[in-house]
């Protein structure tokens, strides 16, 4: 039986919406419902495909902060790639002559895409088609201001390149003094350490913060301050390579490996990191997307995990934890020698990897 309408049951759901959820119902694009299995079990209905998760964790797909593909050969490699990591979004930092070729692959793939065209000078922002409407320049650009000034008055969706101090308080300058600071989304991709007084004009001035991959002291010390400051922050943003080392769980366990008692991330907010915060980084209106709630995209991947952090005694439901606050499950714990294995990965309710 083919149906758009799926009910996938007796497993573990990470959403905000029912800190013990095990079952969520998707009608063809979108998460129509999610809650428990008496729940399930009242819904069902001859139109609906059963997913028996089987105890396995359910949670929103990761997207990619951003990578860098110079050929197509390159797009189809780390495509392919990042679904196996179970990630159903990916943005790309794109040259010109590759750009219609990688958004064609992309849409064949089913994967969410979001293209950045790559520009370097003044000329090739002016030469700009009108279905373009996301740019990616360096912070050392020579013709930044102006390039600032064009994309502006053109409604372009931002990003500029940003590994430090060096890099940011140039950009910074032109973008307050030109009072052009009304883009649809700015971003700074590829950031390894910020001071907390540009992480607060972050904040003050609506830019999202890319945070690499490759992680170290400084990255991991800027990364938990702008989380805490409350700047829109994701990870696994390297606008300059076309293979990130380190993504989906690994990533998140890698920045967990350096907390400290003075200074650390929660997982819970490395994973908003690698999903909804990637998704707010990119303009999009709603703030379902990167998360499993009802009217929210059905992009999600299905785990084999050994544990979660703070196990409970009952019912399915029996390993989750939860913040009264916050009424969100907890994640797996990770291990770098027993990381969760991926089942399943549905895009937009279709299956991609089964």
């Amino acid at each position: 039986m083919s149906s758009s309408l799926l009910l996938c049951h007796s497993g573990l759901v990470h959403t905000p919406v029912d800190p013990e959820a095990t079952a969520v119902l998707i009608d063809g694009a979108n998460i129509e419902w999610v809650g428990s299995e008496a729940g399930a079990r009242s819904l069902y209905d001859s139109r609906m495909q059963r997913v028996d998760m089987g105890g396995r964790l359910l949670c929103a797909a990761f997207s990619l902060g951003m990578a860098r593909v110079s050929t197509v050969i390159e797009a189809e490699t780390l495509t392919r790639r990042l679904l196996e990591h179970g990630y159903g979004g990916v943005t790309y930092n794109v040259p010109a002559d590759i750009f219609d070729e990688v958004s064609s692959l992309l849409s064949r793939v089913g994967v969410h895409g979001y293209l950045y065209r790559e520009v370097n000078s003044l000329d090739e922002v002016k030469s700009l088609s009108r279905g373009v409407d996301r740019i990616s320049l360096s912070a050392t650009c020579l013709e930044l201001e102006d390039i600032l000034e064009v994309a502006a008055s053109r409604n372009y969706h931002l990003s500029v390149h940003v590994e430090g101090e060096d890099e940011y308080q140039p950009f910074i300058k032109r973008l307050v003094d030109q009072e052009l600071h009304h883009f649809p989304s700015i971003r700074c991709d590829g950031v390894r350490y910020l001071s907390q007084e540009s992480i607060m004009q972050c904040v003050e001035y609506k830019i999202s913060l890319g945070f690499t991959c490759y992680v170290n002291e400084d990255v991991h010390r800027s990364l938990s301050a702008a989380i805490s400051s409350g700047a829109v922050t994701f990870c696994g943003s390297d606008p300059n390579s076309s293979m990130p080392e380190i993504l989906g769980w690994n990533l998140i366990h890698q920045f967990m490996e350096h907390n400290t008692p003075e200074i650390s991330v929660t997982s819970r907010g490395m994973f908003h990191t690698l999903t909804r915060s990637v998704y707010r980084s990119l303009g999009e209106s709603s703030s379902f997307y990167g998360q499993l709630v009802p009217s929210a995209p059905a992009d999600c991947a299905l785990w084999e995990i050994t544990s979660l952090e703070s196990p409970q005694n009952q019912g399915i439901a029996q390993n989750w934890s939860t913040d009264p606050r916050s009424r969100v499950p907890s994640l797996p714990y990770l291990q770098e020698a027993n990381l969760p294995v991926l089942s399943s990965l549905y895009i937009g309710g279709q299956v991609i990897i089964k």
